[in-house]
């Protein structure tokens, strides 16, 4: 069936506002009726011979076949699958065909062995989302970071929680690059800022919500977005913050080697104490979660940064800022005197978890160094090499939902 015009999105009020500016947009019946003429096309292009191919699996069909039945007769009917099946030379239509050899789909396996484990050596630097991968899901770190298998950069462009959590995080960057004395404005002048910068932010960086149907999730995008900016701003003046340095570039080492990464926002209050934010579109049951079951490596490998960075015994208070509720979610309320609180339902601290990260880190590393790598996901049982060691990370639940190259990682019994 051929993808037919739709009705335009706008309402009729809207289309005579456009009628009345000169806008004359073609009636549903004209563009159907010019689609009907394109289908045509190739029928009449045709000179010696024409190939209409149907497939058995089709309920519906294409308009142009019922005008071409109803005017024409003695058609040369061929199947196909039985021809090609049969093999040899379809006469009629001078086609050679050849037989395939069977050749079965790669089945799921949980553990994949490489002979040259020096193919799976140590990177130079890692980030977090290299080390979450690592522990997680080794097998897409190694197809991600050592055999570089990436989605291509044109294949889609940026859209949902993805694209609003962007946008909303350049308002925030040039909100802070702009505003020098950004504790001392008031909560109208901070409107009036959101007010002329976030059409302008849209129409370079968020087109794809001004277009048409997209009214009301961009007015909820604005909306949240204004409500966020003001609730934050609040929150950094409750926690008497001094400086702001939005998407701070941090390096340092670990255990494996370098490490880098980029903080939302490096704060430091009056008295110069660090606190490490990271901003979140969404998902505040996740970071809830990660809180009360002190996983929050994210918040972690940032905070062992700024430590390893200070010189400093001490770890920097850590926190979560959901935009889509407005919150700032943290253990405690050291930093942020009116954070939701969450904390960690076994008692322990970040620093806790950053030793549990490396014990985890060492048992993966020493699985690799043998050219072993566990395929977490869908259809595959865990085994005894799958459990982590006591001191490390407790595995999260399921992993497979995850899985970033379900046709490479192999095919059930049902594919």
């Amino acid at each position: 069936m051929p993808v037919l015009p739709k009705p335009y999105p706008w309402t009729r009020s809207e289309r005579s506002e456009l009628s009345a500016n000169g806008v004359q947009l073609q009636s549903l019946d004209d563009r159907l009726e010019y689609e009907a003429r394109t289908w045509l096309r190739p029928v009449l292009s045709a000179r010696n011979r024409i190939i209409f191919v149907l497939h058995h699996s089709d309920e519906e069909h294409h308009p142009l076949w019922d005008q071409i039945t109803t005017c024409a007769e003695g058609w040369l009917e061929l199947d196909a699958e039985e021809l090609v099946q049969a093999g040899g030379k379809i006469q009629e239509l001078g086609v050679k065909t050849a037989a395939l050899a069977y050749k079965p789909l790669p089945a799921l396996k949980r553990w994949w062995k490489i002979k040259d484990a020096k193919l799976l050596a140590k990177r130079d630097q890692e980030s977090y989302t290299s080390l979450d991968t690592f522990v997680k899901y080794p097998y897409q770190w190694v197809l991600k970071y050592k055999a570089r298998l990436e989605e291509g950069s044109l294949a889609a462009l940026p859209s949902g929680n993805l694209l609003k959590g962007s946008l909303v995080h350049r308002l925030i960057e040039d909100f802070f690059a702009e505003q020098r004395d950004w504790n001392k404005l008031q909560n109208k002048q901070i409107q009036r800022w959101l007010n002329d910068k976030i059409p302008t932010l849209l129409e370079q960086e968020g087109a794809v919500l001004l277009g048409a149907g997209r009214t009301r999730e961009r007015e909820a995008f604005t909306q949240t977005a204004d409500r966020a900016l003001l609730a934050l701003i609040g929150a950094l003046k409750e926690a008497k913050v001094k400086t702001v340095a939005v998407e701070s570039r941090e390096s340092g080492k670990f255990i494996g080697g370098n490490l880098t990464g980029y903080i939302d926002m490096l704060l430091a209050d009056a008295n110069g104490r660090e606190i490490v934010l990271d901003v979140k579109w969404g998902g505040y049951k996740y970071r809830m979660a990660d809180l009360k079951n002190n996983m929050h490596l994210q918040l972690a490998v940032y905070a062992h940064l700024r430590k390893q960075a200070a010189k400093s015994f001490q770890w920097p208070p850590q926190a979560y800022f959901v935009i889509e509720d407005t919150q700032i979610l943290a253990h405690d309320n050291g930093a942020f005197p009116k954070a939701v609180l969450y904390p960690a339902d076994n008692g322990e601290t970040t620093q806790d978890l950053w030793k549990r990260f490396e014990a985890t880190w060492k048992w993966r590393r020493a699985q690799l160094d043998k050219g072993l790598i566990e395929v977490t996901v869908e259809g595959t049982e865990p085994d005894d090499n799958s459990e982590p060691p006591e001191n490390g990370l407790e595995p999260e639940g399921d992993y497979s939902r995850f899985n970033e190259y379900p046709v490479l990682t192999g095919w059930g019994e049902n594919a």
